[in-house]
């Protein structure tokens, strides 16, 4: 089923972000303000119809679970400035296929990219550390940018 991109603009109050979309049917974008530091444990998950996030410079910390379950979401674009992906921050993310993690980012927490089938591709720094089970279940390639 082709989702279809709506121009209504929403104000989400509790993390500050603003969603494109009308319902669960439609193809939901997330633009986070570039004042916001961090993104809460749980703040979009299990949102079905999120399809693309892009996280500003700005925020240093991914909270635990954020984006878990976020079925719909196949594009992440992180900023250089964030430091702290927490655990299962992106899990069970289905069609999650390739990420890019930028240099800044200092740790990842346990499973934080588990049970995302087809996320083929990571691009992260090797300085990176990593907590057990980041992508288990994932059938990933890691290239190092270092």
């Amino acid at each position: 089923m082709k989702m279809k991109k709506a121009a209504v603009l929403l104000m989400c109050f509790v993390s500050c972000t603003f969603l494109f979309g009308q319902s669960d049917t439609d193809e939901v974008n997330v633009i986070i303000p570039n004042n916001i530091t961090a993104i809460e444990d749980g703040a979009y998950s299990g949102s079905k119809s999120l399809v693309v996030v892009n996280i500003p410079a700005s925020v240093t910390r991914i909270g635990m679970g954020a984006f878990r379950g976020c079925e719909g979401l196949t594009v992440v674009n992180m900023l250089p400035g964030l430091t702290t992906i927490g655990e299962y921050a992106f899990a069970s993310c289905k069609n999650l296929s390739a990420v890019t993690i930028p240099g800044s980012v200092t740790d990842i927490g346990t499973g934080a990219f588990s049970a995302c089938p087809n996320l083929r591709s990571v691009i992260m720094s090797r300085k990176t550390q990593l907590a057990p089970d980041v992508f288990r279940g994932a059938p990933v390639y890691i290239l190092y940018i270092d």
